[in-house]
């Protein structure tokens, strides 16, 4: 009996995690809030699922990650906002979700994560021209979730995708180039551009880990890569009055000259108001719920009104100070360093190269992306993020590299 409940406990658990690298992979995009509340359902059943593993002792990537939510439930706490630790729950699943996708790790899984991200894209494409092109939508986005949001999830997915052309044969190849091509035009559909900043220095990683030692770069690779940057700088200088803003506002802010741009001026003024509010209570910050708040009182009063328009500062950096100060911005710190100091913790194998530039990839994407928006806090990107980071540490890896540690 005791056996016959280890196999379908073994069971189980291969079910659930094959079904978090797909829903991740597949539905980043196109099911938004829902995808993300499903992945939750799963992580927790992966918490029951993983128990027997997580006796052993913590990987470093582990330890950062639950030392990350420990120095936020400190400073919400003292803050007197300790509810809002919840928002960052999904951090503290982070190690029954890796766990459980190390049982079901295997030699191609790099390989599989590649094609289930380029059928993603495509997934993700389908559905933006549906929304845009037919149902008149203004801006593509994922269910009932926002175009900026939804973006980020594309370009990361598209990322993922184009990683596959490492091991790739040359149609396979092409098709996982493409897909990470596809990608950012799925983020112009959302009319979102700083999930755009993100793809060029993606494109660079992509570039430096497609090389094995001591080869010159595959004609293929090349072409994938000026393909995608002909693309981005067509975007942005083409594609939309918000594309083409950019420089606009980037040149207004560095000038001090007035910001014509609506979405960028409210931003400066958070950013102003933002760091006014951190260095009232730098040490642990003014809590979760009450950020927003805490930058009224150094508003100009022609912009009296953001804190009712607004639901966040626009910066992870800003939204971790104000919330929780510095020990807000090391959770942050940590949580971005996780990936490639996980990376670097693992023995090589075969998959080494996909994992480490993934590893890179994922923390940089999120680092640009919050540049101008939220990413962390909220449930989507908290979620997809676990979720990625679970998949490239965890499953991406040879079942003999698992068994060794």
């Amino acid at each position: 009996m005791a056996r016959l409940n280890s196999k379908l406990a073994q069971t189980l658990g291969n079910i659930t995690g094959q079904a978090i690298v797909a829903l991740t992979l597949l539905g980043a995009f196109c099911l938004g809030y829902f995808g993300a509340y499903l992945l939750m359902g799963l992580s927790l059943a992966a918490l029951v699922l993983s128990l027997p593993r997580l006796t052993t002792r913590l990987r470093v990537d582990e330890g950062l990650i639950l030392a990350a939510v420990v120095l936020l439930g400190i400073a919400l706490a003292i803050s007197g906002d300790a509810k809002h630790i919840v928002n960052f729950a999904m951090f503290a699943l982070y190690v029954p979700v890796k766990r459980l996708l190390e049982s079901s790790a295997r030699g191609d899984a790099s390989q599989k994560v590649a094609m289930l991200a380029s059928v993603g894209t495509l997934l993700a494409l389908g559905y933006s021209i549906y929304q845009v092109n037919y149902a008149q939508a203004p801006r593509a986005t994922g269910f009932s979730s926002d175009p900026i949001w939804s973006a980020q999830a594309a370009v990361f997915v598209g990322f993922l995708a184009a990683l596959g052309s490492f091991r790739a044969g040359r149609l396979t190849q092409l098709l996982f180039l493409v897909s990470g091509v596809l990608a950012v035009i799925v983020g112009a559909y959302t009319g979102s551009r700083g999930p755009i900043l993100a793809v060029p220095v993606l494109g660079l990683i992509c570039l430096f880990f497609s090389q094995e030692s001591g080869k010159l770069l595959s004609w293929r690779t090349a072409l994938g890569l000026v393909v995608l940057m002909a693309l981005c700088w067509a975007i942005w200088n083409a594609g939309s009055g918000r594309f083409s803003s950019i420089a606009t506002s980037g040149s207004e802010i560095l000038t001090s000259t007035q910001v014509s741009d609506a979405s960028a001026s409210h931003r400066v003024v958070m950013y102003q108001a933002s760091f006014e509010a951190f260095l009232q209570s730098p040490w642990f910050g003014h809590g979760w719920q009450n950020r927003m708040s805490a930058i009224a009182p150094f508003l100009p009063e022609a912009y009296s009104d953001i804190p009712l328009i607004h639901h966040h500062l626009h910066s992870d950096v800003l939204d971790f100070g104000v919330s929780a100060g510095l020990l807000g911005l090391l959770a942050y710190a940590l949580i971005l360093i996780a990936p490639i100091a996980g990376a670097l913790a693992l023995p090589a194998d075969s998959q080494s190269r996909f994992r480490m530039a993934a590893a890179i990839g994922l923390p940089v994407a999120y680092g640009i992306f919050g540049i101008t928006y939220l990413t962390f806090g909220y449930e989507l990107h908290t979620t997809l993020y676990v979720c990625f980071l679970a998949i490239i540490l965890g499953y991406c890896r040879d079942a003999k590299s698992v068994a060794a540690g």
